[in-house]
């Protein structure tokens, strides 16, 4: 079994912290307790806009998104593209049903790490610590 605590591959001072937007609380919540085990810092928004808000409002201080395509408010590429004209630098892995489709080929496109659901929480943490561990060191 996979203890997040024991993988030291990457450690990061202070902790990334990353911003979790899903419409549903128990995927919220799923995710930010296991980022948090991994060494993550966490804020979580209910929908884009929230998301979007929370980013402005730690405006540097979030080093990474992690959304849901299926945002109720801004779905996909809607909250993607809104994320990427704003703030082009930073990270998104964006959680679809559908990961081999058009719309996630349009999310890579636009530059975000396309995962398909379900969540795999393993691949996330490394994709994220991989992400991290790049822009960190620019």
């Amino acid at each position: 079994m996979f203890d997040p605590l024991a993988d030291t591959s990457v450690t990061f001072y202070p902790p990334p912290v990353v911003l979790v937007a899903s419409p549903l609380s128990r995927t919220r919540d799923l995710l930010a307790d296991y980022l948090n085990a991994c060494g993550f810092a966490v804020w979580t928004a209910e929908d884009g806009v929230q998301a979007l808000d929370v980013y402005v409002r730690h405006l540097g201080g979030i080093d990474a998104v992690v959304a849901d395509a299926a945002l109720p408010d801004l779905p996909g590429m809607a909250f993607v593209g809104r994320f990427r004209r704003h703030f082009p630098g930073v990270p998104v892995c964006v959680f679809t049903d559908d990961p081999f489709g058009q719309p996630a080929a349009d999310l890579s496109a636009a530059g975000a790490t396309v995962m398909p659901k379900p969540v795999h929480l393993r691949r996330l943490v490394e994709a994220l610590r991989a992400v991290l561990a790049v822009d960190r060191s620019a």
